[in-house]
């Protein structure tokens, strides 16, 4: 069973670049560390960046199974190491940029009885 992990962040007017820079530079390459696969990313407004309005962006990680979850909701690394305060100092990083930012968790639906 495959969990979805969905970011969803609303930037400030003009910061959408710089954000998606720092997302990808920075938490990218831990996210994948702590097994998450990223499986897209979109935005909207839709095919540009425009400096003048919020744009929300939508990052889509997957991870496998229950212990995936839990591996990455507690920033544990394959060797043990926790990456809380590196995926604090993240964030902090960019609330300057941030309107609002929330995640989402999603699995299947159970089947039908």
């Amino acid at each position: 069973m495959k969990v979805l992990i969905l970011d969803e962040i609303v930037v400030k007017p003009g910061c959408a670049a710089q954000y998606r820079a720092a997302y990808r530079q920075r938490y990218m390459p831990a996210a994948r560390r702590r097994g998450m696969s990223l499986a897209g990313e979109w935005q909207n407004p839709p095919l540009q960046d425009f400096d003048e309005l919020e744009m929300t962006l939508f990052f889509l990680w997957s991870v496998d199974g229950v212990d995936g979850w839990w591996q990455q909701r507690f920033s544990r690394m394959p060797d043990g190491s926790d990456e809380r305060f590196e995926k604090h100092a993240f964030w902090q990083s960019v609330a300057a940029m941030t309107v609002s930012r929330r995640r989402l968790m999603l699995s299947d639906q159970p089947e039908a009885a």
